[in-house]
């Protein structure tokens, strides 16, 4: 019996295999029960041993095929069904030994060949020399050079059968040497590759970049550290890297593996890797976050994580901290070893690359520690992973939640990494790559400090400020730095200066433009004034959302998914049949459809399983746990939610900048000469912490073609002079301000599941009027805050029906002076929320088993006098 005649199997990735049956499913399920019953039989005349001879414990049992034989043909079904008994009995007990049922001493021979090896008396003690195993690189290289004689034959065969003929002729005929010259004479290299012209022109020739190259054709088992500045090709790095191991260096696809910050990083990675390469081999290498690498190493789901959380956010990091504990042996797998555990998961990665590596932290880095193998004393330098990190120490800005330049200083040292630089920038205009370098050269401790960023070789001889040194006749290509009174007039010339240069634009596009702040704060004047304008915007959603798997269109989405089990769909499909499942077209429709367009490109387009898209979906949700960017426009965003963005044009605005490493606001004593005058309290280089100043550094480096800088007198720019100089325009803008000295000012507040009373629908019949009209109600839909007496405040849709009801301190905050100065209540979204979400002493009053709220965005007026 050999199952293995009847399935062919193939490798679908690392932990994925593709099973073709050659036979039909009850054959093969009658193969399996057909082994099954003889592997029942043989074990039982081998305990049948062990007990005649009194035996306990780990037993020795002797024993003989023939012995065996006879106990298959005494069982009459068995002796018909079995054609070739010994062939059973080998195949059966090498499978009980390899499962460790039974174990085989010295028996291995009665089925294996055995090899016997001498070492010569003149090879004893002696050291081998490179020239040893010149033949066999000889023979490898033979093999390659035979790869490329095939396809250059079919070129010549196609081209006419006389010259395939000829080919033939020749390559049997001439000696290598003078064969290589005739047919490969104008690029002899191409013999040593073990791929196509083609493709080595795709991977490597088409970087036109010689530290590109440097590092994607560096030798496999090298350890890179590559410090990357801003628009200098680091994500490209890591692909043709990726890409050159794929298909030069041959390295199996599974062996593979690819490490990004975040899931949008990681679909572009997979896309970008499949045009050079081909989708099925992309498709295999392993491309992960951190939290999906962990949830791997922990054979966990992120679904029954979100199930578990319930209404609170999953904590990503605990999922490193798990891995973790289980690489170091620290968590017990009942049956195996934790050497053998941690061989068992990280088997196979052999060859890691590491994109935005300046962003990791100390859970992160130990991850990758456990991965390269450096954890274990004494291990041998063959089984560890080569490693390649890329990343930028200018760019290092999460210290808040303890990332640290250091682990790229660590890296180096602990992994004996060969230093690289990528300094040619491909994305801005030397005016600003100019500005950004006269700021970040007042960090310290720079790993880059002698290798300032510049424009690429292609565009060395533009203009200085690109296209727009002649489409911008006021600012001429410089960097803008704008002074403004305060918050009012910086956002009434945002607005002024958006729609200038929208104007001058010879493709005008709002997606084009961005404005970034330092906290959600500064940006409330800016939105309030483009919503105003008819400026269409893109912005990310403040914290006082549940759990995005809560927010009705995910949920529904996710429940269409769990509903189809083991069944399979089509994604393609499944997105043009999005509105109906999610029931609504809004903005979480539309992440919905981006999310699934990302994984489209993961899972492909053909069938997959519906587990594995309800899994990726729940990835994407608890990734999107930062910031949540919703609309179609302008984007409007703070600096850390911007990272890893460009745009042609990037207009940063002032406010917040005077911060230290405590957070807090400072200003240095002693009066300096700054672009405005003597009004700055401080010199170039003392204002903020190192971290702050890359921060600043980021939202510049964000710029492609325009960079506005504004500058508020209210709150001085901390970095306007240190970015000072000829390639900045110093300007004040044309704005009339209302008088009297008062401006009316606008502010959003969000009221979110903890600003309301959860369970107010639930305590409803179903038969209520309230759920009719919270399925009516959509995200979008404007709603009224109205005071109920009593110190209660209701939700009120279109038709007066009250949907929800403000939580008791809510409502106290809402007193009836402020409810007066509410412009405008619109939902953000419909949360979901179930009986089992309660605490136990609440649920006697629920009398509905699921039920609806709506999550609320406030625009309400703010008098400021001064």
């Amino acid at each position: 019996i050999d199952c293995d005649s009847l399935i062919h199997l193939r490798s679908g990735g690392r932990r994925n295999l593709r099973v073709r049956f050659h036979v039909d499913w009850p054959k093969f399920q009658a193969q399996l029960e057909l082994r099954a019953e003889v592997g029942q039989t043989l074990l039982h005349v081998l305990l049948e041993h062990a007990e005649r001879e009194g035996l306990t414990g780990e037993r020795l049992v002797r024993f003989s095929l023939d012995e065996l034989r006879r106990a298959l043909e005494e069982r009459s079904a068995l002796g018909r069904e079995i054609k070739d008994a010994f062939n059973a009995i080998e195949k059966t007990l090498l499978f009980l030994d390899e499962h460790d049922v039974i174990k085989l001493e010295k028996g291995l021979a009665i089925f294996r060949q055995a090899m016997t090896m001498e070492v010569l008396d003149e090879a004893k003690g002696r050291r081998y020399s490179r020239g040893d195993y010149r033949p066999l690189e000889e023979h490898y290289g033979q093999r390659v050079c035979q790869i490329h004689a095939m396809g250059r034959y079919v070129d010549e065969a196609h081209k006419s059968l006389d010259g395939g003929r000829r080919y033939v002729q020749d390559y049997f005929s001439l000696e290598s040497p003078e064969f290589a010259r005739h047919y490969f004479g104008d690029d002899p290299e191409v013999l040593e590759r073990a791929t196509s012209r083609e493709s080595f022109a795709a991977i490597v020739e088409s970087l036109r970049n010689p530290a590109q190259e440097q590092i994607v054709t560096a030798p496999k088992d090298r350890n890179m550290l590559v410090l990357a500045g801003p628009g200098s090709g680091k994500t490209r790095v890591v692909i043709h890297r990726c890409a050159y191991l794929l298909r030069v260096e041959r390295i199996r696809p599974e062996n593979i593996l690819v490490i990004c910050f975040n899931r949008s990083a990681m679909h572009e990675l997979r896309v970008r890797l499949r045009d050079l390469v081909g989708t099925r081999l992309a498709r295999q290498v392993a491309m992960l976050t951190y939290h999906a690498l962990a949830l791997r190493l922990t054979e966990r789901s992120m679904a029954e994580r979100a199930q578990a959380a319930g209404e609170e956010r999953i904590d990503l990091d605990s999922i490193i901290d798990e891995a973790n504990r289980r690489l170091r042996g620290e968590e017990t797998v009942v049956g195996v070893e934790p050497d053998e555990l941690r061989d068992r998961l990280l088997s196979g990665f052999e060859y890691v690359l590491v994109d935005e590596y300046q962003d990791i932290d100390a859970r992160q880095y130990e991850l990758i520690t456990h991965i390269a193998r450096r954890s274990e004393e004494g291990q041998e330098a063959d089984r560890r992973a080569a490693i390649l990190a890329v990343g930028d120490d200018d760019q290092s800005i999460y210290e808040w939640r303890e990332a640290s330049v250091r682990f790229l200083r660590r890296f180096e040292e602990e992994f004996g990494a060969r230093r690289h630089y990528l300094v040619e920038n491909y994305r801005s205009t030397r005016r600003i790559v100019e500005a950004s370098n006269a700021l970040i050269r007042y960090n310290a401790d720079r790993l880059k400090v002698d290798r300032p960023i510049r424009v690429n070789v292609g565009r060395s001889e533009d203009p200085a400020g690109g296209e727009w040194e002649s489409l911008d006749p006021f600012a001429r290509g410089r960097v803008s730095l704008i002074e403004v009174e305060d918050d009012d007039a910086q956002a009434r010339s945002v607005v002024a200066e958006l729609e200038r240069l929208r104007g001058l634009d010879r493709a005008p596009d709002w997606q084009k433009f961005a404005i970034l702040g330092r906290t959600h704060d500064e940006l409330v004047g800016v939105r309030a004034l483009l919503e105003l304008s008819g400026v269409p915007i893109r912005r990310a959603l403040p914290d006082g959302l549940p759990p995005l798997w809560r927010i009705r269109e995910f949920a529904r989405l996710l429940c269409e998914l769990k509903n189809k089990g083991a069944s399979n769909v089509s994604i393609p499909r499944l997105r043009a049949q999005l509105d109906r499942v999610c029931g609504a077209t809004s903005c979480w429709t539309a992440m919905a459809d981006r999310m699934l367009a990302g994984h489209e490109v993961e899972l492909g387009a053909a069938s997959c399983g519906a587990v594995d898209v309800l899994e990726a979906l729940h990835r994407g949700l608890a990734d999107h746990h930062r910031s949540h960017i919703v609309g179609d426009g302008a984007l409007l965003s703070t600096v850390h939610a911007a990272k890893g963005l460009e745009f042609d044009h990037v207009l940063v605005l002032g406010g917040g900048w005077n911060r230290g490493p405590d957070g807090r606001n400072h200003r240095p004593g002693g009066s300096v000469a700054t672009p405005w005058g003597d009004r700055h309290a401080a010199s170039a280089g003392d204002y903020g912490s190192d971290e702050e100043r890359r921060l600043y550094y980021v939202a510049m480096t964000r710029a492609r073609k325009t960079l506005t800088l504004f500058d508020r007198q209210d709150d001085p720019l901390a970095y306007a002079q240190e970015v000072a100089g000829t390639h900045v325009r110093l300007r004040r803008p044309d704005v009339v301000r209302d008088s009297p000295r008062q401006s009316v000012g606008t502010a959003y507040t969000m009221l979110g599941m903890k600003d309301l009373y959860l369970d107010f629908a639930g305590r409803k019949p179903r038969k209520h009027q309230i759920h009719r009209s919270l399925k009516r109600l959509q995200t979008g839909d404007a709603v009224q805050l109205r005071s109920a007496g009593n110190g209660r405040v209701l939700v009120l849709d279109s038709r007066r029906t009250a949907v929800a009801r403000l939580a008791n301190s809510a409502a106290d905050v809402w007193a009836q002076s402020r409810l007066q100065q509410v412009d405008e209540v619109r939902v953000v979204g419909i949360a979901s929320r179930t009986r089992d979400d309660c605490a136990s002493e609440f649920q006697d009053g629920i009398v509905v088993s699921e039920w609806e709220l709506p999550i609320l965005e406030v625009r309400h007026r703010s008098v400021v006098r001064e």
